[in-house]
């Protein structure tokens, strides 16, 4: 497997136009010691949801909900707009689904929690999950889906 550092972003890049087409999910190693550089497909990989002032929003088991302005820089990036690319999502859309799911999420409960398959293990891929059904009501999309759909992008950065 090759290195994929020269597809790596700076995820914290503001959109200049909130009616362009921009949802924006983010991809880094778990491990803060690890770069895409090193990339062997043997780490685990976190992930987010950037709205348009930078921002990620990520979900982490152990730390809860986090919206970090610093330290997504060597990211790998999917332009969600182009994955479902039969939606015209704005920018504008995706900051008001990733607001209402983490207001739901500090609430205690996630927007379809009983769709998850293990309540107890909600991840930041589940979050991301939320965060798509909110955007496209009744949409039973679900972690499975989301994931193939994000891979088949991953596999084309790298």
């Amino acid at each position: 497997m090759r290195p994929i550092a020269s597809s790596t972003e700076n995820a914290h890049s503001p959109v200049l136009f909130p009616n362009s087409p921009v949802a924006r999910i983010v991809f880094i190693p778990s491990q803060s010691n690890k770069r895409w550089s090193e990339y062997d497909g043997k780490f685990s990989i976190h992930c987010g949801a950037v709205d348009s002032l930078g921002r990620v929003h990520n979900y982490c088991g152990r730390r809860g909900l986090r919206t970090d302005e610093v330290g997504w820089a060597d990211a790998l990036i999917i332009n969600l707009a182009t994955v479902l690319n039969s939606l015209k999502i704005q920018s504008r859309m995706w900051d008001i689904a990733i607001h209402e799911c983490s207001e739901n999420l500090l609430r205690g409960h996630s927007a379809d929690l009983h769709l998850h398959t293990d309540e107890e293990r909600f991840d930041c891929l589940d979050f991301l999950v939320d965060i798509v059904r909110q955007l496209v009501p009744g949409t039973r999309i679900d972690r499975l889906e989301l994931s193939g759909l994000l891979a088949n992008k991953l596999t084309y950065l790298t």
